[in-house]
């Protein structure tokens, strides 16, 4: 969402899914994947009650 002249407003989404049901969800204002991961993580762990097992995401997550 940028050129060299400007830089242009985006929105980031992430979405939690097991077994066709969507645990948790994020929209953020902020284009980087990696800050919204944990808020998303957080979530699905309320939602469960429980820390989920296992978690897959592309490499963008894991960025600092």
């Amino acid at each position: 969402m940028k050129n060299k002249l400007t830089i242009k407003p985006a929105y980031n989404e992430g979405v939690a899914v097991e077994n066709g049901f969507v645990l948790n969800y994020v929209v953020d204002d902020n284009r980087g994947d990696s800050v919204s991961f944990i808020p998303l993580m957080k979530g699905v762990i309320d939602n469960l009650g429980q820390t989920p097992k296992n978690t897959n995401s592309d490499s963008a997550y894991g960025n600092e």
